[in-house]
């Protein structure tokens, strides 16, 4: 595309406002006090997100590379709400996750 005679650039040359808004949140997340503590935790994670959701794939995998113990779970027939889209794919695979985890949970904690 051609830049404009009035010598402004051509609105695909600059990012848009969603683009640099997200550009920013990514770059905080990565570095925030949140991702660090993530990072931190040593328990089972299970992450379930739907292959059809339309937000950005990349909160889904950082918050998947900072929870270092972590399992993700891509649901078919489903987009940001797993759990209402695709029910009975989602509680099989939280039962799984929960059953695997609760026999490797140590005993005598309250």
């Amino acid at each position: 595309m051609p830049a404009p005679s009035d010598g402004t650039s051509a609105a695909v040359d600059a990012p848009s406002g969603a683009d640099h808004t997200n550009a920013e949140v990514k770059h905080e997340l990565s570095d925030s006090e949140i991702a660090v503590q993530c990072r931190a935790l040593d328990l089972p994670v299970l992450i379930i997100d739907g292959i059809e959701d339309i937000r950005p794939r990349w909160a889904v995998d950082s918050l998947h590379q900072a929870l270092t113990n972590s399992q993700r779970m891509k649901l078919a027939r489903s987009g940001h709400l797993p759990w209402v889209e695709n029910p009975d794919d989602f509680r099989a695979a939280v039962t799984t996750f929960l059953t695997k985890h609760s026999r490797d949970a140590p005993r005598g904690r309250p």
